[in-house]
């Protein structure tokens, strides 16, 4: 430890031993960790009496549908590129394993599109710029895969 948390360290067990901390509201009780920092003041008390009930903002709940189907097409289109990787490596049948290479790169480039619509309603409804997501550029994203 450094001299800097020692001393902060003896601040707070020293405040500890003589009951500082005894009488701070919600002792013994469970922390609540469902604070969310990125929630506007405007729309803290909806997000607060949505998330109490398992629900969240429409535009909060519409960029996790973005991100699981970004993940759904990813997954899919990576599957076949490592399929298709392995039956080069092994010297198979190379003329099906391109044209399921071929049919899920433009499987994945059409979802890539249906995603970006999704994106640019989203990118309209966000209270804040800094919520922004960015559009899916399919060509960039299959470039890294087989990277």
């Amino acid at each position: 430890m450094t001299g800097k948390n020692r001393s902060v360290d003896g601040i707070i067990k020293k405040a500890i031993a003589e009951g500082k901390f005894d009488d701070l509201e919600g002792k013994g009780k469970p922390l609540k960790f469902n604070i969310n920092p990125y929630v506007d003041e405007g729309w803290k008390m909806a997000y607060d009496m949505l998330s109490s009930q398992g629900l969240t903002l429409p535009w909060i709940q519409k960029r996790n549908v973005i991100e699981e189907k970004y993940l759904e097409a990813i997954e899919k289109v990576g599957r076949t590129w490592e399929w298709q990787k392995e039956k080069k490596e092994q010297g198979e049948d190379l003329v099906l394993a391109k044209a399921e290479w071929d049919k899920a790169k433009t499987g994945f480039i059409e979802a890539a599109k249906e995603i970006n619509q999704i994106i640019d309603n989203y990118n309209l409804e966000i209270p804040n710029d800094r919520f922004y997501r960015k559009r899916i550029d399919a060509d960039a994203v299959i470039d890294q895969l087989k990277s």
